[in-house]
């Protein structure tokens, strides 16, 4: 990227030999000198392109730094990011599932990125994506989420478990229509629990979750045992606290050892209620 912006002078004419002429130029900054150029093309899954899908850059605070849309090639280019900075590229189009990259720092002066996009399916199905970090913005690896939700009449539990690579990314695939409990339950941060409503099908629902480390040490544990009174290993357990009108919240979810023990720590005053499946 050139430092100042191209510039032209005055018209200067030579109209007899041994003529001497001046022609002074003066150079204006180029605004975009210490930005990168991110360009690239936005194809489908077979390598046709995708034209006008919008592809956005976000900054580290959730901010747009701009869009722009690819052209009937599926070509994009945006030089709207400073050197140094961290960003996330998303990209959307009706009749396709929304990309979203990693975050990724910006060191070079130009980037070729080339996405695919995958058409959405008439499965009548959603993705619920997630993206955690802890209070210092730094992505949180390894770490379970759980996603809880019961049967239509309410009675019957399901539990489904994920867990987050090392960029703190973490997705739910196949998920139908109704709420949905997504908890967080490590020992390390205070326990995060979301419900969300799936009211609309073959969409991407991204959450970014920042967990903040615990402070307390109070402990609710037990075993869970078969009616023999033999341990049960492995079991989910889940944590429901009472509130006010009788009614149970699940603010917790784990999975006992080979033992059958449980444990749920830093928990805030109140009546809980465990349940377990398996």
């Amino acid at each position: 990227m050139y430092r100042y912006q191209l510039a032209q002078s005055n018209e200067g004419s030579i109209e007899k030999d041994y003529q001497d002429i001046s022609l002074n130029l003066t150079l204006e900054e180029n605004e975009y000198f210490n930005n990168a150029l991110i360009s690239g093309f936005v194809l489908q899954s077979n390598g046709k392109p995708v034209e006008k899908a919008l592809v956005s850059f976000i900054d580290e605070d959730n901010h747009i730094l701009g869009c722009v849309y690819s052209n009937e090639k599926g070509f994009y280019t945006f030089i709207g990011v400073k050197l140094n900075s961290r960003i996330m590229i998303i990209v959307e189009k009706s009749e396709y599932r929304k990309f979203i990259s990693r975050w990724m720092k910006v060191v070079c002066e130009n980037y070729n990125i080339n996405i695919s996009l995958t058409k959405k399916c008439n499965c009548n199905t959603s993705i619920i994506s997630g993206h955690i970090t802890n209070n210092g913005s730094e992505p949180v690896g390894n770490i379970f989420v759980y996603m809880i939700f019961f049967d239509s009449k309410k009675r019957k539990l399901f539990i489904n478990t994920t867990a987050t690579n090392q960029w703190g990314q973490f997705v739910f695939y196949k998920v139908i229509k109704g709420d949905k409990i997504i908890l967080i339950n490590d020992a390390r941060f205070n326990q995060y629990n979301k419900l969300i409503n799936i009211a609309v099908q073959e969409e991407i629902y991204n959450l970014n979750i920042k967990l903040m480390r615990k402070t307390n040490n109070t402990i609710i544990e037990g075993c869970i045992k078969n009616t023999n009174g033999i341990a049960v290993p492995f079991a989910h357990v889940v944590l429901f606290r009472k509130n006010k009108n009788g009614k149970l919240k699940a603010v917790a979810c784990t999975r006992c050892n080979n033992n059958g023990k449980y444990k749920f720590k830093d928990l805030s005053k109140g009546n809980y209620v465990v349940k377990a499946l398996k």
